[in-house]
């Protein structure tokens, strides 16, 4: 969360209102009084000191008072100067009250104390002090001072408003600064240790103490604060001591803009030019990071160009200092506008300034380009030449097409995504073995490990994560007893449950009307993972997913002509799509199951009456469950679940499409061959359901195939 900082316009006004209450204050000041020369000088550092904790509060960096002593030979001097900045803090100020007030001086010196009272060499006396405020946090006084002032005695405000020190003493709640009409000292070292220039003072004339409370207040008081010292009828001849460092005329440096972070991070290849691919509804984050050689504070200020989208911050805002990262940091967000459209680019632009805000030489500038997309990807399997098989990805926009596998004489197969999208289950064949084994990886493709070895065991496809991503169900052939199951397993590699229709006392799978041993194929998860729903050729079962009950058979073919297929269940509810298959039709059905239970009710045809003839496959759920696509003999189609209306989404004579999968956004992906490519190769179309968009997505040469199920994307 950004903090709302002081505009400049703010910060100005405040500073030179301040300024000019200093500049009255000397004014008045300079007309001659007798005796009133140290409370001129005690009110003028009073105001001072003022004036730096409003700077500091204001513009949201340390400012430091600090009091010369010639690299600690001196407790007294007739002049101030004033650092601030969050980085190598600039010399701002410097005054030298000797010209106007000849006779006063300023004294860091410690003095015995009244009855009751005591030195606390508490808070602010240790060089590891550090800086509050939420852009000086982890900067300690003694690092931040440049090296010429580090034994000066320096007051630093924070912003705050609170007060911090390199070693000043401090007592009764405040520190104090003496200022009198020349002095008498005895040299010593304050209570505490330290390195700073102390001395005791022995004598003085008309004193003036200015206190500064520690959170910051101040304040000037006759005499010496809780002190008992000889004052002096007259006054007390004293040398000024080291004066302030002059201010140094030189020429002001620009910043330099030390990076740019764009998120979200794209693990893919991006087209040429383009730094970020951002969906119509997400947005940029945008991390400058900036350096002065001067350390100035630094301001930020992104445009996007044509004004289009929106910024986090209309304005130029103040860059924070990090010291983790020893730079200046601004973070915005940009978010595109509802009516941009997939593959609009734009170039959003920042400009980095320092205090002079507008000289040329005081700004640094970079650029981002920024494409429109659809932020999910697709995974599927791509061959090459030779036909061998590697897991590949690419964006819904069409960019970053790649191969997550490049292995060109083996075989890696039919990927699904975890739920979270940051893992994908593949096959991988062995060919050692003769068997195919079930691995997993990260979406980038890192991280490839194998979840089962078992070389008496095909792992067949669809890999199907349960709902939550912690376990994975797969089909699996016993290659020694010649029997098939369904296999759940810990998507960690740990418990493998087997689930089948194995009597437990012949030791054989069921007869199918067809004649055939009944086994369990296509597992669909329930919703909330606690079951699955399988199909084989004795119909449609309900099973545990864990193991614990008997399959419960949910659909049972009327006749040994009757086939089940495509079973998957709807992300938002209880109903199952099937797909039942006779030698004449194959039509589309719904019905809803009792996840707890397997008992099925409301079995009926999705087209109502049955579109005889035409074949209908592959059921998809669309995200929010109230739509299918599915694929027929001459396309791909989308459709309510009341039946109608129809959206044909590809229709054509001499090319087929299948495998119709829905995205997050609501859109379709499926394989067409209207690529034209040598021996019908498939690639991947990505549309929406109302048939207005379309756009192929893969550009490979070999041929492409994607898992038939909404797995397949992300």
């Amino acid at each position: 969360m950004r903090r709302r900082g002081f505009s400049l316009i703010e910060v100005m006004i405040a500073v030179a209102i301040a300024a000019l209450v200093v500049g009255l204050s000397l004014v008045n000041l300079r007309r001659p009084r007798e005796g009133a020369e140290s409370r001129s000088v005690a009110e003028a550092v009073a105001e001072e000191l003022r004036l730096a904790r409003l700077s500091a509060v204001a513009r949201h960096i340390p400012v430091a008072v600090g009091f010369p002593s010639g690299g600690g030979a001196s407790a007294v001097t007739a002049g101030l100067y004033v650092l601030e900045g969050d980085e190598k803090p600039r010399l701002t100020r410097s005054i030298r009250f000797d010209g106007d007030f000849p006779g006063a001086v300023i004294v860091q010196a410690f003095w015995s104390l009244q009855t009751g009272q005591m030195h606390d060499p508490g808070l602010g006396n240790s060089t590891a002090d550090v800086l509050g405020g939420s852009s000086s946090d982890d900067l300690a006084v003694a690092a931040w001072a440049p090296a010429a002032y580090a034994r000066d005695t320096l007051f630093v405000f924070t912003p705050s408003g609170a007060i911090r020190t390199n070693g000043a003493v401090h007592f009764d709640g405040s520190y104090h600064v003496l200022v009198s009409e020349g002095i008498e000292l005895t040299a010593g070292a304050p209570p505490g240790g330290g390195t700073l220039a102390y001395a005791q003072p022995t004598r003085v004339c008309q004193p003036y103490t200015v206190n500064l409370s520690l959170s910051g207040q101040i304040s000037v008081s006759s005499g010496v604060t809780a002190g008992a010292i000889p004052e002096a009828t007259s006054r007390i001849a004293t040398a000024p001591g080291p004066q302030p460092p002059p201010l140094a005329p030189g020429s002001n440096a620009g910043p330099a803009i030390a990076g740019v972070d764009v998120g979200p991070k794209n693990s893919d290849v991006l087209p040429g030019g383009v730094n970020v691919l951002v969906a119509s509804d997400g947005h940029v984050t945008l991390r400058t990071r900036a350096t002065d050689p001067d350390g100035d504070a630094l301001f930020c200020q992104w445009q996007a160009a044509g004004d289009r989208g929106t910024f986090s911050s209309p304005t130029q805002d103040r860059m924070e200092w990090d010291p983790a990262l020893g730079c200046w940091v601004s973070l915005w967000e940009w978010r595109p506008e509802a009516t941009m459209a997939i593959d609009e680019e734009v170039e959003l632009t920042c400009q980095v300034r320092d205090r002079s805000l507008t000289a040329l030489a005081a700004v640094s500038s970079s650029a981002i380009n920024v494409r429109i997309g659809q932020g999910g990807r697709v995974v599927y399997t791509s061959y090459n030449a030779d036909y061998y098989a590697d897991i590949a990805m690419v964006h819904l926009d069409g960019s970053g097409e790649r191969l997550l596998t490049n292995t060109p004489e083996e075989d890696e197969s039919s990927p699904s995504f975890s739920p979270d999208g940051q893992r994908i289950a593949y096959g991988v064949y062995d060919s050692t073995t003769d068997s195919m084994e079930m691995w997993v990886m990260s979406y980038d493709g890192t991280g490839a490990h194998a979840l089962t070895s078992t070389p008496n065991v095909d792992e067949y496809p669809p890999f199907v994560w349960s709902p939550d991503g912690t376990h994975v169900a797969c089909e699996g052939d016993d290659l020694t007893t010649g029997l098939s199951g369904i296999y759940v397993m810990a998507a960690d590699g740990g418990s493998v449950v087997r689930l089948d229709l194995i009597d437990p006392v012949t030791g054989l799978p069921p007869v199918a009307p067809d004649g055939y041993p009944a086994y369990l194929y296509t597992p669909t998860w329930s919703r909330d993972g606690t079951a699955l729903v399988c199909v084989s050729e004795n119909g449609i079962y309900w099973l545990k997913a864990d193991g614990t009950s008997s399959p419960v058979q949910l659909i049972a073919p009327p006749n040994a002509n009757v086939y089940y297929d495509g079973a998957t269940w709807s992300p938002t509810s209880n109903t199952l799509a099937y797909v039942e298959s006779t030698l004449t039709d194959d039509e589309i059905l719904l019905i809803d199951v009792d996840p707890a239970t397997g008992a099925g009710t409301n079995q009926r045809h999705l087209f109502t009456p049955a579109r005889t003839g035409t074949g209908e496959y592959y059921p998809s759920f669309n995200p929010t469950g109230t739509m299918l696509s599915y694929e027929d003999d001459v396309g791909v189609n989308v459709v309510p679940l009341t039946g109608a209306p129809i959206t044909p989404l590809i229709t054509s004579a001499t090319a087929f499409s299948l495998g119709p999968a829905w995205t997050p956004q609501n859109n379709i992906v499926f394989l067409s061959d209207l690529g034209g490519k040598p021996d019908g190769g498939l690639d991947i179309y990505h549309a929406n359901p109302s048939a207005t968009f379309l756009k192929r997505l893969t550009s490979n040469k070999g041929d492409n195939e994607m898992t038939l199920q909404p797995a397949a994307v992300r």
